[in-house]
């Protein structure tokens, strides 16, 4: 649902996927229809953007998150009460196990965006995200009900961040950008960020982009450890990418754009699940 007033708009949406998994994940039971993944998805926002006098403009928004997943996963395995009158039951019943993860949280987002004399359009702008529930959990229903995992770490992340717009020429533009971004488990973390246009005529344009941006690790990555298949590892740290980037756009008619795209991308410090031994991965 999508709704404008003013200068206001309001986006909400909600979604739910439930999937049969029979092709024997993690070791699964095959062709078992008791193995399955659902997870639900939902978000409500609230914007506001305003023009102000002397080519000035701001920008307010806030929203609520929210994610769940439940999963259950059937392994064979034996049954206690069946094995005490017919030892030969022994591997034919189906464990019954569970996992799953449910996510709550705040954010807002404050830009201002203004003319400096000389050089052009500043941005400038912060933002906060506040986590209301980060849980996890992992559990054996059947035949014997016991949790593997319970956790529930909460992370705080603000930033801060800065575009420059500079007209050189009327051919020539420059942009220079940078966010600074800090949370409770990450430390802090700079992206900086340039783009460089010509403008030869109105139907043709080069631009050369570059950026520089990180991706924390997810709280499953970091802090799931159910003892049965995976350890956790808090020591992780983001992963990194730096991009560079060259387009060319030409307008040959009025329904006609040529475009082409050379991109060259380093992504480093990846993570990875890597077996440590005894099934366990981390």
């Amino acid at each position: 649902a999508n709704l404008i007033w003013r200068n206001w708009s309001f986006i909400g949406t909600v979604g739910d996927r439930l999937q049969n998994v029979p092709t024997a994940w993690y070791g699964t039971v095959f062709n078992d229809s008791g193995t399955w993944v659902q997870d639900e998805r939902g978000f409500v926002e609230a914007a506001y953007q305003r023009d102000l006098p002397g080519d000035r403009q701001i920008r307010w928004r806030t929203y609520y998150d929210q994610y769940r997943s439940e999963n259950r996963f059937d392994f064979q395995g034996d049954n206690p009460f069946a094995l005490a009158f017919d030892p030969s039951a022994a591997g034919v019943y189906a464990v019954d196990a569970r996992n799953g993860a449910n996510g709550d949280w705040l954010g807002s987002q404050l830009t201002y965006r203004f003319r400096v004399p000389h050089l052009g359009f500043l941005t400038i702008g912060g933002e906060g995200t506040w986590d209301l529930r980060a849980s996890q959990f992992g559990r054996e229903v059947w035949p014997t009900r016991q949790d593997l995992l319970v956790v529930n770490r909460l992370d705080r992340k603000a930033a801060a961040f800065f575009q420059q717009e500079v007209e050189l020429s009327s051919r020539w533009k420059l942009y220079i950008g940078g966010r600074l971004d800090g949370s409770r488990y990450h430390g802090v973390s700079f992206s900086p960020r340039f783009a460089v246009i010509y403008q030869p005529s109105p139907s043709v344009a080069w631009k050369l982009l570059y950026g520089n941006a990180f991706r924390n690790p997810s709280q499953f990555e970091e802090f799931y450890a159910d003892g049965v298949s995976r350890v956790g590892n808090p020591s992780l740290r983001p992963e990194h990418l730096e991009s560079w980037e060259g387009i060319y756009e030409r307008q040959l008619a009025k329904r006609f754009t040529v475009l082409g795209n050379a991109y060259y991308y380093d992504l480093d410090h990846w993570i990875i699940a890597a077996p440590v031994g005894d099934g366990l991965t981390q």
